[in-house]
């Protein structure tokens, strides 16, 4: 999806509706596309040497600056269902997956490097804060689905909930895990049937 932005804005650079996205989201997917950079770098140069935090902080930026640019795209539900066809598959959903994502993405990658060094933490308080991180996360995702009745964002928070249940041995976060992913995807299947029952 954020090839088809980028082929989009490149490519029919001049309608429209390519207008109207590069405006709302220009800036943000520069700050996206340095943090992205930053992040490369901290990764790989940060990781063997289990230093997680500039890793971390760079994800928190990529989050930020495109979930900036979704809601700058639309704001609420009405805006997003005023929007045309191309502004929502070239622009809000690209923004949508990739803010999700990173976030999910940035919540496990503080979960993993810092639960492989058990003898540097304080184990429970890890386990606190990767609950507290969870809750965070899903908080974001079921205010996108009551501001905006959007499915996307919400989808891959459930993914990224799942994922990290799986991953997980510590009984109390998977549990909270699953029970959140199963309140989040019974919200995205309510959503999108409230959306049909409109359409009749």
């Amino acid at each position: 999806f954020l090839a088809g932005f980028v082929l989009h804005a490149i490519l029919r650079r001049d309608t429209q509706d390519t207008a109207y996205i590069i405006s709302h989201v220009s800036y943000f997917w520069l700050s996206s596309a340095v943090a992205n950079c930053s992040w490369i770098l901290a990764w790989q140069y940060g990781l063997p040497q289990n230093i997680v935090w500039p890793s971390f902080i760079a994800m928190v930026c990529i989050f930020v600056s495109n979930l900036s640019a979704y809601f700058r795209l639309a704001k609420n539900a009405e805006e997003l269902k005023n929007m045309t066809w191309k502004v929502y598959i070239f622009g809000h959903i690209p923004f949508a997956l990739y803010a999700s994502w990173i976030f999910g993405a940035a919540l496990i990658n503080l979960l993993v490097v810092c639960g492989s060094n058990p003898e540097n933490v304080d184990l429970w308080g890890w386990v606190i804060a990767g609950e507290a991180g969870l809750l965070v996360a899903s908080f974001f995702g079921a205010f996108v689905l009551y501001q905006k009745e959007d499915v996307w964002y919400t989808a891959v928070n459930v993914w990224t909930l799942v994922a990290i249940a799986q991953k997980q041995q510590n009984v109390s976060t998977k549990t909270a895990a699953v029970l959140l992913a199963v309140i989040l995807g019974v919200g995205c299947v309510g959503t999108l049937v409230k959306k049909v029952l409109h359409r009749r």
